[in-house]
Parts: structure tokens; C-alpha cells; sequence
């Protein structure tokens, strides 16, 4: 009687083949089961991180946007011509350039278009007077957070010439 308790011998005293190729397999596929599983939270986390941080950034450039707008606004009020534009610093002055601008992975638009108002001072979509104290402005940021998708913010606001005496409605 052979004792094989214990060993994986055959009667002869030798592994039977082709047993640690099953091992090896085994071996192999759990760790590719662990390793996916590991890998998969780990890259989620590392792009929902790099998405966050890319938000944070585009939140800072877009209240730049605005102040940037409002800068313009303050320089000269002639500035702000029906036309779609992009941002520079210029001597340490915002201004308008070209029609959009891109940095760090980001492009901006900004749009300044006429505000109409009809007889009692109320903004209209059509019809209506070309109030020349006042003017919409649209800003766009957009970018790709990862190489698989897009994000866009935008806002629409009223600026206006706080320095003309003009009242709505007209006298």
C-alpha cells in the first residue's frame, strides 16, 4: 500500500503532468479576478477626482468670465459691441479678442447681443426698442474632463450702463 496522503505524487513518486499548469491557470485567473477588482474602484476614484478638480477649475474661470465682462463694461461702455468674442489680459486690463480664447483645456466664448424693450421698459424677445443701456451676455466654458466626455456650463445675464442717465421707460 502507497501513502499518499499529503503529496500530490503519483505511485511512482512524481507529480502527474500537467497539474501545475492547472495550478498556474488558477493562480492567473485569480489574480486577474483581484487585480480587476482592485483596479476598478482605484480608476473610477482617479477620474472622478480629475473631473472634480477640472469642475472646480472651470467654476474659477467662469466667475473670471464674469468679472472680466464687467471689467470691459467699467473701462468703456462702448466695449461691449454685439459680437461674439473671447477674453485676454492685456497690461493687466481684460479685454475683448478674436472670438473665443482656450487655456488649460478650456474655451471660452462669450456673447454680447442687444436687449429690446417694448413701450413700458419690458424686455421683449422680438419687437420692441433697442435699449442701448443695456446688453445680454452669454458665457460658455467648455471642456473634457476625460478623453470620453464633454462638459459645457453656460450663463446668460443683463449687464447695464449704470453711468447713463437714460430711465426705461423712455419720457
Amino acid at each position: 500500500m502507497i501513502n499518499n496522503r499529503g503529496n500530490n505524487r503519483g505511485n511512482n513518486g512524481e507529480r502527474p503532468k500537467g497539474f501545475t499548469l492547472m495550478e498556474l491557470m488558477l493562480s492567473i485567473s485569480l489574480f486577474v479576478i483581484l487585480a480587476g477588482g482592485v483596479a476598478v474602484p482605484i480608476t473610477g476614484s482617479y477620474l472622478n477626482n480629475l473631473e472634480t478638480a477640472k469642475l472646480t477649475q472651470a467654476s474659477q474661470i467662469f466667475s473670471e468670465s464674469w468679472e472680466a465682462v464687467r471689467s470691459i463694461r467699467n473701462q468703456n461702455w462702448a466695449n461691449l459691441a454685439n459680437q461674439t468674442y473671447g477674453l485676454r489680459d492685456a497690461n493687466g486690463y481684460w479685454e475683448f479678442f478674436g472670438i473665443t480664447d482656450e487655456a488649460d483645456g478650456f474655451t471660452r466664448t462669450i456673447q454680447v447681443r442687444s436687449v429690446f424693450r417694448d413701450g413700458s421698459g419690458n424686455i421683449v424677445t422680438s419687437g420692441g426698442t433697442d435699449d442701448s443701456d443695456s446688453k445680454w451676455v452669454k458665457i460658455q466654458l467648455s471642456w473634457q474632463p476625460t478623453p470620453y466626455t464633454s462638459r459645457l456650463i453656460e450663463e446668460e445675464g443683463l449687464l447695464t450702463n449704470y453711468d447713463s442717465p437714460g430711465v426705461w421707460p423712455p419720457a
